[in-house]
This record gives C-alpha cells, structure tokens and sequence, in this order.
C-alpha cells in the first residue's frame, strides 16, 4: 500500500525584521488538495510557499512532511540553469542519470562480448527499473511538455541564458513537471506567460494533475479554474481556511466581514454603555455596584477588532470631449525591421468609446504597435492618422516613466497639475501612501508600490484615450479591482494590453488578435468570455481588418493603390 504524502503545518507564524506578517496557521496540506494561497501585498505568501518547499523553519511552529513528499517548487524568480533547454530538461529526472550510466557501461561490456547469463539477468533488472521510472519516455516527455508550452522548436537547443522572461517560466516549470513531483507550489506561474500558454497551463493543471496543488496567484481567473480552496493569509492575525474556489470566497469573505464588524460595533457599544454606568455608579458613591459591573466587563470574551482591508480609490479625470475618429490605420507595418515584420495591418479604425485589448503571443509586437501610434515608434511602412482634441494619459508595464531619486510626493507634483503639497499629501493618500510614506524614493518601493504610484500619476491628468500596457501587472486584488471600477467609469476610449482575463472582461468591447500565422491583425468584439464561447461553440468568426474599415477610407486606400501594395507586399512575405 503506498505511503500517503502530507504536510503538516502546526501553529506557524512568520516574522521580516521586527514585523510579525501572519500568525497562528495550522493546516494539513493532503495530497490531492488544491489550494489558492491569497491575501495582500506583503502579508507573506511567497515567504510561506518558499519555507515550506525548502523545508526551512519557520520563525514559530513547525512544519512537518509525512511520507517524504516530493516538491516542484517554481518561484518568481527563476534559477537560469546551465547548457541549453534540452540539457537543463534531461537534469529534471536526476534519479534516472545513475541507471542511464550504468546501463551504458553494460552496453558497452556486451558489444565487447564481455558478458554471461547472469549478467544479462542484472542487465534485464536494471533495464526494467528504468523503464518502469519512465527513463525510455523522457525525452518524449519533454517533447510533450515543450510543444504544449507552445515553445519555438528552433530554441529546444538553445543557451538558457538566451532567453527571454517568459521562455524561463515555461522552462522552469518544464523541469517541474518532469521532475515527477507529489505536490506543485507555484509562486505566480502566469507572470510572463502568454494568453496561449496560460489557456495551456490552465488545461494540464484542470485534466492532468491530480496531486496536490498551492499556488500564489493575482490572476483571478487562473485560480478560479484550478482550486478550490482558498488561505487567506491576514496581517498579524490567524489566517482562514474557506473550502471555496477564488470567486465564491471573495463572496462568502465579505459576507464574514460585514457580520464580524456588526458583532464588534455592537460589543463596544454594549462595553461603553456599561463603562457610563460604571462611572455614575462611582460618582454616586455606589461604589459596591459600580465593583460588580466592573467584574462582569472583565468576564466579557471580548472580540477582536476585524483587520481594515484598505482599498485605493482610482478615478480618472476627464479631458474634452476627443473627436469620433482616434486612430486611423492604413498599410501599417509593425517591427523595427523591413524585411521581418512582426505583424501588418491593412486597414483599422479606432473610434471613441472603443475598449480594446490587444492580444497576443509574447514578442509578437503588442508594445510595439501601441508605441507606434503614440508616435515613439516610427512605423515600417504605411501611417497613422490620429483624431482631434485627444489627451493621451500612457501606462508602462515596466513603469520606466517613474524616476527611482524621486520621491513620492516630487513624482506626483512634477504631473503639472499645480497641486499644493497639501493637496498632494492628501491624493496621494486614495492610493495608500500616508505619513512619511509619502517621502520614500521610487527606488526602495515594491512592484505594487510603484504600479500605484503610476496609476496616480495617470489618473491625476485629464485624458479622453487611455493606453495601458499590462496595468494589473504587480496590483494585489483590491487594488485590482479599484483599477476595474474607475476604468468602467471612464468615460474615455481605451488600448490594453493584458493577459488578465477577470479584468478584461471587465472592461473590454473588443479584442484585437495578433495571428501569428498570418502576421495579420483580426478582431472580435465583446470580451474574453464572449470569444471563449463562441470558440467552443464553433461559431467564432473574426472581422478583416478590411471588414473594419469604412467605405470612403476604403476608397482612398484603392485609389493610392494601397490594396495593390499591400497584396504585393503580404505575397513578397510569405516567400
């Protein structure tokens, strides 16, 4: 009968510096739990997955591993390994390298005609042992784990250190899963990953991994499709256990929080009540009574105070009305070289209003379209005409516009708005930053720091066009969702770029897709869910660039011949 595999978490409690970050967790991680480890920014999640998959101590309590379980561990930041992909992938299964060896040298002793009957019987065990441990399969196996990463066959050889972010992610957790592991740990595993790999990761996780599951997510949707239950860790206080996938939890934690809050409102007002007699009883020289409600206040359980979850409050100011047209695209070829372009687009209109996400590949060129129709990027060919009256407010996913020497408060009064300090201290504060936070450098922040610093700085100026390019990227789920509220409140015209399919389909009216087959811009509207469905059902159907565009543009771009050159130019492509 095998062993069953758990982990036993006994009254743990976390501590960075002086700051105790959660306390009191005890929970018993079975093999077959499936389990979103959640909370704010800095409460200790990623600090909780790496003690448990390193089998460090904690800094109170105990963690115990029943069964020596197996842990694939994939982190934030990846190890960049040594040799290339496929070398570093072979190293998953260190157990099979002695048996690989040994078999070789037997091998080698046969071909000389060294060998009798009993070896060939040693041979045979040794044999079977490797191919019970799926030693004949690994290479298959990490042929099947590559191609379903959807990982270029040109990079299977090719130097880790070569590659970029995102090919690290899926490498790493390649090497994970070969590894045969009894439980994944997953530290934001959808960082870097494209929308196809995600949809990928999502699948074998949901279908194909039936062992035991934690993972440390912002991406709402990624854990609503693979847990079902959810930790949430709490600020100097005893995390909670809910047996509910992500989206049922939010529900059932708000509902928790309303009651707790009511109950402590109500014991306090009971508490101060009966201090005010205490107190008159005292001033009337009833000094007994006054000693016995005394007596009972200090026999009352009295509740702890439910912790405040903070929330940025993200409105955007509204410039003048822009004109109907925003962006006028024709023959517009995208990339920095002639001769490879990323993608092409023949014609494309945007209109005000318009909520759009751009999706696609990871490098197939999403960053760089919307620099070129701001204008930072020159195109290859073809233009851009942009609309009139338009205020352009811009989101940078490595937030490169923010200066690290600066502090918060110069970064947030250097916007032009003409803010007094005052009026910037008190902004500032709708985005968390108070007291002396306000004089801490860029440099020092988090990622989640310097994404609301950003978003501040954003939503301080008055825009009618929105540009964001994975504005989500770094938020903790409150802040998230304030970035949500005040983006359906706008009353702008939106460009994203995300991969985070709970915010677009809060947002979006339409998806522009970068097929990387074609080279070619195709587009659908409504959200993420919409495209989803229709793809399941068979009834997805793309609109043409062509198809967006109107009959008098059209008829211009006939008449400069620009369908003619654009025909010429896709068929020069493909050659």
């Amino acid at each position: 009968m095998a062993t069953k595999k758990y982990i036993q978490l006994s009254n743990v409690a976390l501590q960075v510096g002086t700051d105790i970050l959660f306390q009191a967790l005890s929970h018993t991680l079975q093999e077959t739990d499936r389990l979103a480890l959640v909370g704010v920014n800095g409460v200790g999640k990623s600090t909780l997955l790496r003690h448990i998959a390193q089998k460090t101590e904690p800094y109170e309590g105990s963690i115990t591993y029943h069964g020596d379980p197996r842990i694939g561990y994939l982190s934030q930041i990846h190890d960049d390994g040594v040799g290339t992909v496929w070398e570093y992938l072979l190293t998953a299964r260190e157990d099979l390298q002695p048996l690989r060896e040994g078999l070789a040298r037997m091998e080698e002793q046969m071909q000389a005609g060294d060998y009798d009957e009993e070896f060939l019987i040693r041979y045979g065990e040794v044999q079977e042992q490797f191919t019970n441990l799926g030693g004949y399969t690994l290479e298959a196996d990490i042929h099947q784990a590559l191609t379903g990463l959807s990982f270029a066959k040109d990079l299977w050889n090719a130097p880790l250190s070569q590659l970029s972010g995102g090919q690290r992610t899926k490498i790493a957790f390649a090497h994970i899963l070969l590894s045969s592991p009894d439980f994944l740990f997953l530290d934001e595993p959808t960082n870097f990953l494209d929308m196809e790999s995600l949809e990928w990761l999502e699948h074998y996780l949901i279908n194909h991994w039936k062992k035991g599951l934690l993972i440390v997510s912002h991406d709402r949707f990624f854990l609503d499709a693979v847990t079902d239950q959810t930790l949430e860790l709490i600020p100097q206080s005893t995390p909670e256990l809910y047996h509910l996938s992500y989206t049922e939890y939010m529900h059932e934690r708000e509902r928790r929080m309303a009651l707790r809050t009511k109950h402590y409102e109500h014991q306090q007002e009971e508490i101060m009540r009966q201090e005010e007699i205490v107190r008159r009883l005292k001033s009337g020289s009833r000094a007994s009574l006054a000693q016995s409600r005394m007596k009972m206040l200090d026999k009352i359980d009295r509740l702890e105070k439910p912790y405040a979850f903070e929330s940025p409050v993200i409105t955007f100011r509204k410039a003048e009305q822009s004109s109907d047209l925003i962006f006028e695209i024709s023959e517009l070829w995208i990339g920095y070289d002639i001769e490879k372009p990323l993608f092409i687009i023949p014609h494309m209109s945007v209109l005000r209003g318009q909520r759009i996400v751009l999706r696609g590949a990871n490098g197939c060129g999403k960053t760089t379209l919307l620099k070129t129709l701001m204008k930072e990027l020159d195109p290859l060919d073809g233009y851009v005409v942009t609309g009139k009256h338009m205020h352009v407010g811009y989101y940078s996913q490595v937030l490169s516009h923010l200066r690290n020497d600066m502090s918060i408060l110069d970064e947030i009064m250097d916007t032009g708005m003409n803010m007094t300090r005052q009026q910037a201290r008190a902004f500032m504060g709708r985005f968390l930053f108070t007291g002396d936070d306000i004089f801490k450098t860029i440099g020092v922040l988090s990622g989640g720091e310097r994404a609301r610093v950003a978003l501040a700085k954003l939503s301080a100026m008055p825009t009618n066009v929105l540009i964001l390019d994975e504005p989500t990227n770094h938020l903790d789920y409150l802040a998230r969702e304030a970035l949500e509220e005040g983006l359906k409140e706008y009353k702008g015209t939106i460009l994203c770029i995300s991969h985070d399919r709970y915010f677009i389909d809060k947002i979006a009216t339409h998806l522009w897709h970068v097929d990387p087959m074609s080279g070619e811009l195709k587009v659908t509207g409504g959200n993420y869910s919409d495209y989803t469905r229709m793809k399941q059902r068979g009834t997805l159907a793309y609109s043409s660039p062509a198809q967006e565009a109107g009959e008098v543009m059209l008829a211009q771009i006939e008449k400069m011949g620009g369908r003619e050159t654009w025909e010429r130019k896709k068929k020069k492509r493909r050659k």
